[in-house]
């Protein structure tokens, strides 16, 4: 197959013009006036495209500058060495801070992380503390130290009586898990070693749990312990759901992994009796909603305590000092990238 020879020169096809480029020749081949309103037009076209051209440039760029913004936000979170300083000032939480990021949060995103369940008591937080793994090499118990916690009286008939004792005390915590991946997350209460008795002033309706039981604040002289990664516990494990008690005895209670998402409010009480000393101690599992592994996301509550415990006295006259216990609010962390908030009302120191 032979093809076709070029064809000679001065017969290529010609150049196929545009329609504006057509228009404006149309128009000067009909008169001089029509040509020069071509032209215009198609300035005009040209203007056009250049600003829908930058402001498609000035959107990119806005959205740019959003995200770097949001990077930013997100990036501005205080690293665990900043992070020990201020929570050691702050003499609200203690524990070994290595190889975790603990941020206190304002009481408003606080409250976003742990939202209050509706038709249920409102109780006032004010210390908000998000806690992070970033190991998965050990693990880290965190307590609430016992001068920062507000302790409340309850006040019922039997307090109209001449007789003010024994009386109920009581506070409040709360825990979301924010994120977990094997559920490895205990909560509940450490035992806490310190010096009793002390004398504290208090009001009638309101003290820190160091003030209601009589017992020293400081860390001194049993900071090791308060430190401790392995102290006696009663705690409710995550993981499948079990009780923790003592140094390792445990007992099957919900059967079921406590997912992330999850809210859980507990309430401690104590029984204060005959000059100040401390008769019993409860913690409750008040109305939480669960998101289970298997069942979905149900609203939780018992009717009988978590854990019940009889104190020994660690009240009474002031003497020498001598070690007592108590039990203190606590979270342990065992994976990485595992996360939740603490929030509960805050004692004076």
């Amino acid at each position: 197959v032979q093809l076709p020879p070029p064809p000679p020169p001065g017969l290529e096809k010609p150049h196929v013009e545009t329609i504006p480029a057509q228009s404006v020749k149309a128009a000067a081949a009909c008169a001089p006036w029509r040509q020069k309103a071509a032209e215009a037009a198609q300035k005009e076209d040209a203007t056009e495209k250049g600003k829908e051209k930058g402001k498609a440039n000035v959107e990119m760029q806005t959205a740019k500058v959003v995200v770097t913004t949001s990077e930013d936000v997100g990036v501005t979170e205080p690293e665990p060495e900043q992070l020990l300083t201020d929570i050691t000032n702050s003499a609200d939480l203690v524990g070994d801070f290595s190889a975790v990021s603990v941020v206190e949060v304002s009481e408003p995103e606080g409250r976003q992380a742990v939202p209050h369940l509706q038709g249920m008591q409102h109780q006032l937080h004010d210390r908000f503390y998000r806690m992070q793994m970033l190991d998965d090499q050990d693990h880290r118990t965190f307590r609430i130290a016992p001068g920062s916690i507000f302790c409340q009286r309850r006040w019922d008939e039997s307090e109209m009586q001449a007789q003010p004792w024994p009386s109920i005390w009581s506070y409040t915590f709360d825990v979301d898990i924010v994120r977990t991946s094997s559920s490895f997350i205990n909560i509940g209460l450490v035992e806490w070693i310190t010096t009793s008795p002390c004398e504290i002033e208090g009001s009638s309706r309101g003290r820190t749990l160091a003030q209601l039981l009589r017992v020293s604040s400081h860390d001194e002289p049993c900071i090791g312990q308060h430190s401790s990664e392995s102290p006696r516990q009663m705690m409710l494990g995550c993981r499948k759901g079990v009780k923790w008690y003592g140094d390792s005895a445990w007992e099957h209670l919900l059967k079921d992994d406590v997912c992330e998402g999850s809210q859980l409010r507990f309430l401690c009480e104590y029984c204060i009796g005959m000059r100040g000393a401390t008769i019993q101690m409860r913690l409750w599992l008040q109305p939480s909603h669960i998101n289970f592994r298997r069942r979905g996301r149900q609203c939780i509550r018992f009717a009988r305590p978590l854990f019940e415990w009889t104190l020994p006295p660690s009240g009474g006259s002031v003497g020498a000092p001598r070690p007592c216990s108590v039990w203190v609010p606590a979270v342990t962390l065992f994976s990485r990238d595992d996360a939740v908030v603490v929030s509960w009302q805050e004692g004076s120191h």
